[in-house]
Formats: C-alpha cells, sequence, structure tokens
C-alpha cells in the first residue's frame, strides 16, 4: 500500500491555496509505520494570521507497472497480481524507487515499464493549527502581525477516519490534552511531522526509537500468586509413604513437542534412594505441547528416606525442529523440611525431626545442570539460568502408616488418589516461579499462540508409524519410545531461540560490548545499523545509525569496552537475511582539536532465524575497512555467515587478523537473558583461525590516556560525543556519493 500526504492552509494568503504532496512511501523495515525519510516541503512569501492551519491526508493508492511492448503497446498489471516472489518484488520496487529518486527516468523506458497510481483514497486525516500568539510581544503591535509566529517544532497529530473529514470552513480543532476527540479516531493511528520558520533542524530520531510498546504486567492467569501459609510441621516417620504428582507443565518453549519428565531421588551426597523410585511420566494426548498434563503418580513406599532427599527432574522432548531427541531443562525439589520450617535439613541425622514438603509447588525448569561437585539439595540449580516463563507443577502427599505407631509396611494401594487440581485455584505455592519483567512481557504473547495438542504434534516428529496407531493407549507408548533415552544416545539442550516468535511491537535489542585485538593505535568508536535499509550507508535518513558513546576509559587501546549498554530499536519486519552492521572508527582529534575518522573495521550478526530474534551474546570476527554496496546486496539476499565466507572466498574483502568484536542481540522481551557475563557464542568465527581470535594480545597502553591532562573524563566524553555525531552527520551526504 502506498501513501501520499498532503499538506494546505485553507485560509488566505498571498499566493493562494498552499499545498505539497509527498512522494508516495510504502511500510518497508517498520511494521505499522510508514517513513517518509524527512521529506521537506517548503513555502516561500506566506502571509501569517491567526486562523491558519495544517491539514494532512494520508491517501491509499492500488500501484499498477504499466509495461510497454516492442511495438509501443501499454499493459497494465496490479503488483498485488503478479506472479513473483516477495523478495524479487520488494528488489524490483526498490530499484525503481532509487531510480525514480535519482530522476533517471530513461532506465525505466529501457525497461519498459512506467510506473502509475490509480483508485487512490483518503484514508484519514488531521490537522493542527499552524500559527500561535508570541506573548512577549507589545499588544500594540498586533496589527502588524508581530503577535503571530508559526508553531515551530515536532507535532504528533492523532489520525481521524476519512468519512468524518469536514470542510476546512467547519473545522473544530482538538483540544491539546483533552480526551474528548470532535471526530472518530481511526485506532491509535498518529502522524508526525515538524514545522520549522529559521534554520532547518537536524534529523531527528525515527519512529523506531520513539514508539515502543512493552507491557510489563503479565495476565493474572500466567501466574497466580500463593504462598503455602505456614510451613510444615506434621512429623515423618520412618516407614510413612509419599504420593508424587507430577500434574503438568507451563508455558514450555515453541520448539516443543510432546514432552515426557523423568527423575530420581538423591541424598546430599548423589546417592540414590529406594531402588523403586523412577520416575517416568505419562502424557495427556488432548493437552497443549506448550501446558501439557501428565497425570502422573508415584507411590514412594519406603522403609527409611535421608532428611536431605532431593527430587531431580528431567524434561525430554522432540526437537520441532530437528526431530531429535533434546533435553527442556532441569528441577529440583525438597522432599523435606526441618519440621516447623522452610529449611531443608543438611545432613541425614536422625536426630533432626523432619515433616515433608507437603503440598503443591510450582517449580521452576533450568536450563543447565551444575558439575556435579556440587551439593545436591534444593539450591542445586540456584545460580542456572532459568527456561523463561517453563515450570512445572508437582504435589506431595504425606500417607501416614497410622500415625506412625504400627510396625507394618505401607502398599501401593493404601493412599487414596488426589485428582487434580486447576492451577487457577492457587494451590500451587508459586513464589519460586514469580515472574520478571521480561517474562510479563512474554507471557502476554505466549498466551495467544495457536493450541497445538500432543495428539496433533505427532506428525512433527514422526517416523509414519504414527499415523497407522488405531487407539489412544499405542499412541502413548509410540511417544514414550520416541522420548526415552537410550545409552548411546547424548541429547542437547533445546535451542532458546526459538522460546517465542518475535513481535515487532515488541523491538529488538544490541548491545555493542566491546573490541579485541585492534592493530590500530588510535581511539575507537562504533555505528551501527540495520540492513536493510543501511540507509547510513545509502546516504538516506529513514533509518538512524546508532554509535557507541559511553566509553569505559579504564580498559585498553587494544581491547577498548563501551558501557552503553542496550539499544532499543522498535517495529523492526522480520527480514530473513536481517543483520545489524558494525563498523569501527579510528579518531584523530588533530592539533587543533578537530576530529577526524579513520574507517578500520566492520562485521555483521545475523538479527532473526524463522522468524525468532537470534537472541545471545556473540564474538565477530573483524573485517577491513568498510563495507560497500557489493557486501550489502550479498547481505540481503544470502545468510550473513554465507554471504561473509563468499565474499572472502571471492577475495572482496578480507579478515582482520585476530581482531573481532563482542555484541549482544536480544528480542525486545528477553533483555535480562544475555548479560554481560553470558556465555560467548563463537559461531561466527573461523574455524581454522579461531585460535587467533581467543588468544588476547597485550596492550599498555589505557583508553584514559587520551584524555587530555586537566580534563574531566565525563566532560571529554561529552564532547567527544557531539563532535562525533557533528561528523556523522556530516559522512551521511558523502556516502550518498559514494554509494552512486
Amino acid at each position: 500500500m502506498h501513501y501520499v500526504l498532503s499538506m494546505c492552509q485553507p485560509a488566505v494568503t498571498l499566493s493562494g491555496e498552499l499545498m505539497w504532496e509527498s512522494r508516495p512511501v510504502k511500510s518497508n523495515f517498520l511494521a505499522g509505520i510508514h517513513e517518509f525519510g524527512h521529506e521537506k516541503g517548503s513555502f516561500d512569501q506566506v502571509v501569517l494570521h491567526r486562523d491558519m492551519v495544517v491539514m494532512v491526508e494520508l491517501w491509499i493508492g492500488r500501484r499498477v507497472r504499466q509495461q510497454l511492448g516492442e511495438d509501443g503497446s501499454e499493459t497494465e498489471k496490479a503488483d498485488e497480481n503478479e506472479a513473483v516472489s516477495e523478495t524479487k518484488l520488494d528488489d524490483y520496487e526498490k530499484d525503481l524507487e532509487e531510480e525514480t529518486d535519482s530522476g533517471d527516468l530513461e532506465k525505466m523506458k529501457r525497461r519498459g515499464v512506467k510506473i502509475i497510481y490509480e483508485e487512490l483514497k483518503l484514508v484519514c486525516w488531521s490537522a493542527f493549527r499552524l500559527v500561535k500568539v508570541n506573548e512577549t510581544d507589545h499588544e500594540e503591535e498586533e496589527s502588524a502581525g508581530r503577535k503571530l509566529v508559526v508553531d515551530d517544532g515536532f507535532h504528533r497529530l492523532p489520525l481521524f477516519k476519512a468519512e468524518e473529514m469536514p470542510n476546512p470552513e467547519d473545522l473544530v480543532l482538538p483540544i491539546p490534552g483533552s480526551t474528548d476527540e470532535p471526530y472518530g479516531r481511526l485506532e491509535d493511528a498518529t502522524v508526525e511531522l515538524r514545522v520549522y520558520s529559521d534554520v532547518m533542524p537536524r534529523p531527528t530520531s525515527p519512529l523506531s526509537e520513539i514508539l515502543e510498546f512493552r507491557p510489563t504486567s503479565s495476565p493474572y492467569e500466567a501466574w497466580i500468586p500463593h504462598r503455602r501459609p505456614n510451613p510444615s510441621s506434621s512429623p515423618f516417620y520412618p516407614g510413612d509413604g509419599i504420593d508424587l504428582y507430577i500434574d503438568g507443565a507451563r508455558f514450555l518453549p515453541d520448539i516443543v513437542t510432546a514432552t515426557r519428565v523423568s527423575g530420581r531421588i538423591f541424598n546430599h551426597k548423589y546417592i540414590k534412594v529406594g531402588s523403586k523410585v523412577d520416575i517416568s511420566t505419562d502424557i495427556d494426548l488432548d493437552s497443549s505441547v506448550y501446558d501439557p498434563r501428565y497425570i502422573y503418580c508415584l507411590k514412594i513406599r519406603e522403609e527409611r528416606l535421608p532428611p536431605t532427599s532431593t527430587i531431580l527432574l528431567k524434561m525430554y522432548t522432540r526437537c520441532r525442529r530437528t526431530r531429535e531427541l533434546a533435553i527442556v531443562g532441569y528441577s529440583v525439589l525438597n522432599v523435606f523440611v526441618a519440621s516447623g520450617t522452610d529449611q531443608q535439613p543438611a545432613t541425614d541425622s536422625s536426630a533432626i525431626p523432619i515433616s515433608l514438603n507437603e503440598g503443591g509447588h510450582q517449580i521452576r525448569i533450568k536450563q543447565h545442570l551444575p558439575k556435579l561437585s556440587s551439593i545436591m539439595n534444593a539450591s542445586l540449580l540456584d545460580d542456572i539460568s532459568a527456561v523463561p516463563c517453563a515450570s512445572l507443577l508437582v504435589r506431595l502427599v504425606h500417607i501416614p502408616r497410622d500415625g506412625g505407631l504400627s510396625h507394618g509396611s505401607l502398599t501401593d494401594e493404601q493412599g487414596q488418589s488426589i485428582p487434580t487440581p486447576d492451577y487457577a485455584d492457587g494451590v500451587y505455592d508459586s513464589m519460586q516461579c514469580k515472574p520478571s519483567e521480561d517474562e510479563s512481557r512474554l507471557f502476554a504473547d505466549m498466551m495467544t499462540r495457536q493450541v497445538l495438542s500432543v495428539r496433533n504434534s505427532m506428525s512433527l516428529f514422526g517416523d509414519g508409524i504414527e499415523k497407522r496407531l488405531r487407539d489412544d493407549n499405542g499412541r502413548r507408548q509410540w511417544i514414550a519410545k520416541r522420548l526415552w533415552r537410550l545409552q548411546e544416545d547424548n541429547p542437547l539442550e533445546v535451542d532458546l531461540t526459538y522460546l517465542s516468535r518475535y513481535k515487532p511491537s515488541c523491538g529488538i535489542q544490541f548491545a555493542l560490548d566491546s573490541a579485541q585485538n585492534l592493530p590500530w593505535s588510535k581511539l575507537t568508536q562504533c555505528v551501527f545499523c540495520f540492513a536493510p535499509p543501511a540507509s547510513f550507508y545509502s546516504g538516506h535518513t529513514d533509518d538512524h545509525v546508532r554509535c557507541t558513546k559511553s566509553i569505559n576509559w579504564s580498559s585498553h587501546q587494544k581491547c577498548p569496552e563501551w558501557r552503553d549498554g542496550f539499544h532499543y530499536f522498535g517495529r523492526r519486519r522480520v527480514h530473513r537475511h536481517l543483520v545489524v552492521v558494525v563498523h569501527l572508527l579510528a579518531l584523530d582529534t588533530g592539533r587543533r582539536g578537530r576530529l577526524k575518522v579513520t574507517d578500520e573495521a566492520w562485521s555483521a550478526v545475523q538479527v532473526f532465524s524463522d522468524g525468532y530474534v537470534c537472541t545471545s551474546r556473540y564474538q565477530l570476527p573483524l573485517y577491513e575497512g568498510r563495507p560497500n554496496k557489493v557486501v550489502f546486496d550479498y547481505l540481503r539476499h544470502y545468510p550473513v555467515t554465507t554471504a561473509l565466507r563468499d565474499l572472502v572466498g571471492q577475495r572482496k574483502i578480507r579478515l582482520l587478523d585476530g581482531a573481532s568484536a563482542f555484541v549482544r542481540i536480544a528480542d525486545g522481551r528477553r533483555e535480562e537473558e544475555v548479560p554481560l557475563t553470558k556465555e560467548v557464542c563463537l559461531d561466527y568465527l573461523p574455524d581454522e583461525q579461531r585460535s587467533k581470535y581467543l588468544n588476547v594480545r597485550g596492550s599498555r597502553k589505557q583508553l584514559s590516556d587520551f584524555v587530555p591532562k586537566d580534563t574531566d573524563q565525563n566532560e571529554y566524553e561529552e564532547k567527544l560525543a557531539r563532535q562525533f555525531n557533528e561528523l556523522l552527520h556530516n559522512l551521511l551526504h558523502k556516502n550518498k556519493a559514494k554509494w552512486g
């Protein structure tokens, strides 16, 4: 869809009616946003009047390509009916836009293509008062018009439905700050523009930096707070029994299919407890793979259980992407507490009175197991990152042996089966799973996932046999066999990249944290931007480049660090080859303090994988110089690792020996998962040269040595940032010329 933006001034002027029309644009790299790229409409010799307004109209039109035949005949074809791929169509439209912008109409004629727009339709509009009264002027000057000034600055206007657009003479302007609208709003749609009457302002931050919708509160039913009112105090005697229920799981990642929970009970020395205490759940075929019901009960009837007994659970699945057996995560729960407390006994001494850790428990699922040197207890996984949002629902029920007075053994039949409670009933102690801010954002989207039953997921990891199974008992057995780990199996943890599908309104986070083994000897600053559109390198202002600002002055010149943290990019559209390009520049202040920069190195990192943000921390190899148009053409059409490898092989780019940059990228709802301490992904480093990138070359010179004497570091940093921003603005125009 293409929009036309018009401004008109219906009041009387010397030159008559004022009108300006933008070029047609479509929503491209920003979802739900039409970026006009700071287009400018200029009006000269305007006589100001008190009732002067600006009316903004947005029009939608069908784009038609008119093909010229060899005989000069014209054939019209609407774009939406073209039998070409979306990617090719995007490239085609981009080429036409570049040709139109450059005014080279001969190229279009040679290709036999002409672009026209048909059936333009007004879809929405807005208006604001252009003139305001300058209260500082004297009353007697009003007749000379000096009290009337243009309302300069940034304006964000609500958009109204086209059918309610009045004639200019009947226009009633909305009162600023009022909730009463004189016309019907077009939902939450807005239009943004700047007005100036003197010097044209610098291009401001694009809409992607302004629009941010990231709710921090989760739906109530996603997590219901409940704490056990009183610590367990009923004594647990030797010979008493336990019924262990594993009821289900909640909010599992998108990548799972059917799941199975297995486990054992250990004492604090990792000695297995009991001869018949092996946990292996069944699954309800009609439950959701994301919130499965296991309906499992293990009757533990041991004569004596050690006070330090801890349940260790492991969840298996068949990965939706690979169909391979994978581990979703691990959970632990202490079986006993010291009577009257919530503390797990530290030893197996019989002198300590113990009680069953009775009741319902909502427990976290953690990503890894620690080294076995740790003591086995309920704190085993405290320092391990959780699988966001995911949890297990477990219950422990005390089955006393006649109050502990008789000496007979309990049987499996003793103890009554208790139905699975509804999570909404608040039975499970859930305080361990209190959601973080990021998890609250994820919950809101994960609750709207399309339900996929375990039954229907069988085809996603099946071998064809599942189609011939006639009854549910056979299906459950088939699933159990597919989820059983054999001795020769070595399943990996699931890839949490595929936790929750990206949502444009939640945006993307990116951080450039440090660089390593830089060969130059000057101060380094960095810029980074998304490609496409790579606006900075083509000299356009549609999408602004970001830069590092906060320097860690105690870091070394060869291995500089920046403390800016995450930069937020909102409303980015999914593009399967979208990358963030990182560009390192060497700074030279010179003798007169005039800042100069040299293009030294660059790299790129993939943003999406099948509609999911590649949330992780990466070490990226650096390439010499700066990226050019050939590089961006490759990056647009191929995965980044393939594109860069091919470009190196063709000698169009060269690796900078052993130099690298450390970056983090995260879904806008998952920045908490990628701290600076997160393990680094090395997938981008060349295998044959990996040792060069992992060995850090020493550097004696600290960045603080670049700060002039008797100058405060913070003041110098602010001055440097201002100069660097000024320089980037000048580079923008030079880049447009280089782009060609």
